[in-house]
């Protein structure tokens, strides 16, 4: 039967497929939103740390640095309730979420590149790295939520293998091209030249509506669609109720604790590796930013 006449909602013949319908839209939205959350993290963890490192940042210095502007990523839970009790129908659970995150990494990055920030203004940087992050963050969790809602089952393991590898590549790529720019002068040229591609990369995404009837933007017509009505929740109580009773079985936190073992070693060569590199082992930053980019290139395509 004819979404239109199903639902209600009038139909948008001349729009592009809605991602709910189509396998290879899907798929190329959620790859592109997993790359463009590795640019802040390409960014944060190999090419800033390294260029602090070639202008005297200690251990530290750069140890506090990914630290703090790291911070969003341990709180996602908080993200994924929010994002269960509020959203903008009309345009999907997820979509409006993903678009605003992604509108706010682009509009960061800019700023970043007005105020080009040098070496020793540690605290500007890690305040940019903290709201991309943040943006990042948010990217995630409306992207796995918005996958639960409109793939089908049989595509999650594949989709989610894509996603991790998007991701990797995104934190590879970026990691070596801010590396190389950032080496040449100031945040100027690499923010820009990173805010141009998540803006690109961005209005592709906006391209698609999450299901038809819905709204591209907030400002054209589109109704929302009967599951979205469904199951988007009304109350926090019942969202934390459920997290509750999830969190505390026996095998989630035994993974939380072998993930929490897993990132702090992870957090540790963050924190040195790029100083111990620069300063200790003489590679110039440009070269620990290839040689980590590489290293990570390899590991996403595995």
């Amino acid at each position: 039967m004819d979404h239109a006449i199903a639902t209600g909602i009038p139909s948008h013949p001349s729009a592009l497929p809605a991602l709910s319908e189509n396998k290879i839209a899907r798929f190329a939205a959620v790859i592109i939103l997993y790359f463009m959350q590795g640019v802040p993290i390409g960014l944060g963890l190999i090419a800033v740390p390294a260029w602090l490192a070639a202008n005297g940042a200690t251990p530290v210095q750069v140890g506090a640095m990914v630290a703090t502007s790291f911070l969003p990523w341990s709180l996602k839970l908080v993200n994924g309730l929010i994002m269960d009790r509020f959203a903008f129908k009309p345009m999907g659970r997820r979509r409006s979420w993903i678009l605003a995150a992604q509108a706010l990494m682009a509009s960061t990055l800019i700023v970043l590149a007005v105020a080009a920030p040098s070496p020793q203004e540690i605290f500007a940087i890690t305040v940019f790295l903290l709201v991309l992050n943040l943006c990042a963050t948010f990217n995630d969790v409306a992207v796995d939520g918005m996958v639960v809602d409109i793939a089908p089952e049989a595509e999650r393991p594949l989709l989610n293998s894509l996603m991790f590898a998007g991701q990797a590549f995104g934190f590879a790529a970026t990691g070596f091209l801010a590396g190389i720019l950032l080496a040449e002068g100031s945040f100027t040229t690499a923010a820009a030249t990173l805010g141009a591609f998540v803006l690109a990369a961005s209005t592709f995404v906006a391209l698609f509506r999450e299901r038809p009837g819905e709204r591209l933007l907030p400002w054209t017509s589109g109704e929302a669609s009967i599951e979205c009505m469904e199951r988007q929740q009304g109350a926090f109580w019942p969202i934390i109720k459920s997290v509750a009773v999830s969190t505390l079985k026996p095998l989630t936190i035994m993974s939380l604790a072998v993930m929490a073992l897993a990132m702090g070693t992870g957090s540790y060569i963050d924190a040195i590796a790029s100083t111990l590199s620069v300063q200790h082992l003489g590679w110039a930053s440009d070269e620990y930013s290839g040689f980590t980019s590489a290293v990570s290139l390899v590991g996403a395509f595995l």
